[in-house]
């Protein structure tokens, strides 16, 4: 059976151009990818640049253009696209080290003394599933 989403119309409509970005992104790693400048996409850093409306829905959704484009690090620019463009897509190495679990790029891996080979997302998990398995173990 097929399970209808109900979504609002802005959020919807920020999805349908998100989703229409994605490609520009993708082809711009794939070029990184091909003058050897990433291996993987999590190796990359993305800098887009962009006017409104594509601006405002990037900056609207900011928080999860990492995990859409699968990078490591998304940087926003307001400001006017190459003629013809939505966008202008710059791809650099990602800043920071790989961390361990997720194998994204971050400037905090390093930082949990608990977890020196991990980021900042996968320190808490971590010690939150540690808490977890010893709960069970002691119940």
């Amino acid at each position: 059976d097929e399970i209808a989403l109900v979504m609002p119309e802005k959020e919807k409509a920020d999805w349908d151009m998100l989703l229409a970005l994605r490609p520009e992104v993708l082809k711009a790693l794939e070029e990184a990818r091909q003058t050897k400048l990433i291996g993987s996409g999590l190796e990359a850093a993305v800098r887009i640049t962009a006017a409104d409306p594509a601006y405002a829905v990037l900056d609207r959704n900011r928080s999860q253009l990492r995990y859409l484009f699968i990078v490591s690090h998304v940087e926003l620019e307001k400001g006017q696209p190459p003629e013809g463009s939505t966008v202008k897509v710059e791809v650099s190495k990602a800043p920071g080290q790989k961390c361990e679990r997720c194998w994204n790029y971050s400037i905090h891996v390093g930082e949990n003394a608990r977890y020196p080979t991990v980021c900042e997302r996968c320190g808490p998990v971590l010690q939150e599933l540690e808490g977890a398995a010893g709960a069970a173990a002691d119940g």
